[in-house]
């Protein structure tokens, strides 16, 4: 089965340059479930969240559709990596206690891949999925801030139209199960100018404005906010807003 791959190309700077989710996010996901033995983590990109989730379950599933991004994953000896689209898996059915999606429900079929939910999560299990919007620069100067606005004006365009999923933070996006109340919570990490771009650069619309203009035009449109950060080594708080859905399937339908 094929899938709308966005980040093989730049799977090493996606893998170098994402955020890490709090260790309170994991502690959370392990609290939904009575048994903790097994846990699918679906398009696990480089593998932070399956790595996050080893504290708590005693195996790992990790699968992502794209090669690319497993070989940039970290290893883990509770951590069974695969290449697999969402939406079809080699797992037996009623396998997991526990599966999540982080960051990337937007991109599935999303009919498809909540039957293979169906079929591999166990009958007391749940699902979670999250993402999270725009960065946050929380002590920035009002040139940075302003300047960070008009890049964002510049390339977010470019994302694809189920990006439009991310920005409503998750509150439109399919989710046909019996949902709970969650937490909100809060990545924090604190950056200089290279990592800094380093993110803006792993996006999937930064990639599809440089893929259609050019490395030079990409440069052209971040150099003022380049210069607004002041000193490359200065190290600014990075903020993020986790966006969480959490539910258990509907026995009665």
């Amino acid at each position: 089965m094929t899938f709308k791959d966005y980040f093989s190309s730049h799977a090493k700077i996606y893998a170098q340059h994402r955020p890490a989710y709090p260790p309170e996010l994991f502690a959370y996901l392990s609290s939904l479930v009575n048994q903790r033995a097994t846990v699918w983590d679906c398009a696990t990109g480089n593998g932070q969240v399956a790595i996050g989730l080893t504290p708590y379950f005693q195996k790992v599933y990790a699968t992502d559709a794209s090669a690319q991004q497993l070989a940039h994953a970290i290893a883990h000896p509770q951590v069974t990596y695969a290449v697999s689209t969402a939406e079809q898996t080699p797992f037996p059915n009623h396998t997991f206690d526990l599966i999540t999606v982080g960051l990337a429900l937007h991109w599935f079929n999303i009919d498809r891949f909540y039957q293979e939910v169906q079929r591999v999560l166990r009958p007391e299990g749940t699902i979670a999925v999250w993402c999270y919007t725009d960065i946050e620069l929380p002590t920035a100067a009002q040139e940075l801030s302003d300047q960070l606005a008009n890049f964002r004006h510049l390339v977010y365009p470019y994302f694809a139209p189920e990006i439009e999923y991310v920005w409503q933070q998750y509150t439109t996006i399919p989710f046909p199960f019996l949902e709970q109340e969650t937490p909100q919570f809060r990545m924090t990490a604190h950056w200089n100018l290279t990592h800094f771009i380093g993110y803006l650069q792993s996006l999937s619309g930064t990639q599809r404005f440089c893929q259609q203009h050019g490395a030079a035009a990409l440069n052209e449109v971040a150099q003022p906010l380049i210069a607004a950060w002041k000193t490359p080594e200065t190290i600014l708080p990075v903020q993020w807003v986790i966006h969480l859905r959490v539910g258990k399937i509907n026995k009665e339908k």
